[in-house]
């Protein structure tokens, strides 16, 4: 097949159904029937059985649409109901340390806010995607060209393994105004992975190979996954649309649901054993290797206080209790100050006014919880926490559901894009990474995908650019 060319059959919008009723019947009724449990069980209130519904009625969505889509905004509405609601309900019965706990008398008033904000994400991602077409990559065209940057497919992966080398070595001294842009450009690896997967080469896997050895080998030097979980997370759903694998997504999510829960639960051992330790790369492995033996051998994987530890790593919703703990008490409403504070430091450089607030959420924190964060370290108090010390209970539920139906607009951008040709999936997750994280702040998020926008639409002009010489040298 020509590179530059892929046979696929005519949309017809018409004739496609992607769900079988039955089975959506199905689904549905196992999460009424499920949440029923849970009202009449009442624990904690009626808010963890409408959570756990709207939970399960999202990852059957995600289930449909992974063979006709790369469904990124579903897969943000999903982490936000997994890290605010699901991990802080394994903690209601696993108390964590004091500090992630946000105790049983507070835990109702908690859930009172945070299912109806993952709710309103969700409404506003259905809203703004209502009249989308579910069309898989078999069904889109016919015999279409891709557009001239999938080409370079090979050689965004090699410029995105340079700066993340650059990154890896250079980090500290990398200017702060630089380091989301080369954030960015080290992250033109995996566009051109997933293009790679989207034109059909078949030798795909290698680079996958490379990309996600490089990717095992940061985690092992830092001991931070949420980057490889989420460009994994990226990468399963990009095959899956390619190759239509909707039935195994379910599947492969809760092995690697397993397997995450398992790395969690030894990492903390293992940051411990590597901690101000200067080694090689290969002794950090030997080393996880040995923590990793050790706690299969001792069968302790599933203890009490190690489920505990796990899962108030992924937990995000003690920050947004300390916001609501503090707010208004200590701290009165913000009422819209600091999302005017966050679009100023989008818009105006860093070179015109040097003491702009600087991403990661530091003055935030401060301000909204009373926590004051180490030299090194980055927290944000989250888009449901910001809306929240700005506007109230109410005030942020509305602003979240505006925040996930702005964020799908953008999406449904991409969407039309790849319904003209499937390889324009391979920038969903580059524009998309920094707003699947529950744990990312709102300017941070807008922050990634304007300078986003900005590289991929430079790339693309140079691509283009780059093709007319060729093609005008051939002519000569």
């Amino acid at each position: 097949m020509n590179s530059k060319q892929v046979v696929l059959y005519p949309i017809n919008y018409n004739s496609y159904k992607p769900i079988n009723i039955r089975f959506l019947l199905f689904w549905i009724l196992l999460a009424s029937l499920l949440t029923v449990g849970f009202l009449l069980w009442d624990v904690t209130g009626i808010w963890v059985g409408v959570g756990l519904f709207f939970l399960l009625i999202v990852l059957i969505k995600i289930s449909f649409l992974a063979g006709s889509q790369v469904p990124l905004v579903h897969l943000m509405v999903l982490n936000y109901f997994m890290e605010l609601v699901v991990c802080s309900f394994i903690l209601y019965f696993y108390p964590p340390d004091p500090i992630y706990d946000i105790g049983h008398d507070q835990y109702p008033v908690y859930l009172s806010y945070v299912v109806p904000c993952c709710i309103a994400l969700y409404l506003g991602v259905v809203l703004a995607m209502k009249k989308a077409h579910w069309i898989p990559f078999k069904h889109l065209s016919l015999k279409k060209d891709f557009p001239a940057w999938a080409g370079y497919a090979k050689h965004f992966v090699w410029l995105g393994l340079f700066f993340t080398l650059v990154l890896i070595t250079m980090r500290r001294s990398i200017p702060m105004s630089l380091t989301a842009i080369i954030v960015l450009l080290s992250s033109l690896r995996y566009v051109g992975f997933y293009t790679l997967i989207l034109t059909g080469k078949k030798n795909w896997w290698i680079y996958g190979l490379l990309i996600f050895g490089v990717e095992i080998i940061i985690f092992l030097s830092a001991g931070f996954i949420h980057d490889l979980v989420l460009w994994g997370l990226g990468t399963l759903f990009v095959i899956s649309y390619r190759y239509s694998w909707k039935k195994r997504v379910p599947v492969i999510l809760l092995l690697g649901f397993f397997l995450l829960f398992i790395i969690q639960t030894i990492k903390k051992d293992y940051r411990q054993s590597i901690w101000n330790i200067d080694i090689s790369i290969f002794d950090k492995i030997s080393i996880f290797g040995d923590v990793a033996t050790s706690h299969i051998a001792e069968n302790n994987l599933f203890f009490r206080e190690n489920i505990s530890n796990t899962f108030a790593r992924f937990n995000q919703g003690w920050i947004v209790n300390r916001v609501m703990e503090f707010v208004p008490d200590v701290e009165p409403y913000a009422k819209g100050t600091t999302l005017l504070r966050g679009l100023y430091a989008i818009i105006v450089p860093r070179f015109i006014d040097p003491n702009k607030p600087l991403a990661g959420g530091r003055e935030n924190i401060q301000k909204f919880t009373g926590i004051i964060l180490g030299e090194y370290t980055a927290m944000t108090i989250s888009v449901a926490g910001e809306m929240y010390a700005n506007f109230g209970p109410y005030g942020g539920i509305i602003g979240v559901g505006i925040f996930g139906y702005l964020i799908a607009l953008l999406y449904r951008r991409l969407h039309k894009k790849a319904l003209e040709n499937p390889v324009w999936w391979a920038w969903g997750p580059f524009l998309g990474f920094y707003a699947i994280k529950t744990s990312e702040g709102l300017w941070e998020i807008i922050g990634w995908i304007v300078r986003g926008i900005i590289i991929m639409m430079v790339v693309i002009f140079i691509s283009n650019s780059l093709t007319k010489r060729h093609i005008i040298s051939k002519t000569k």
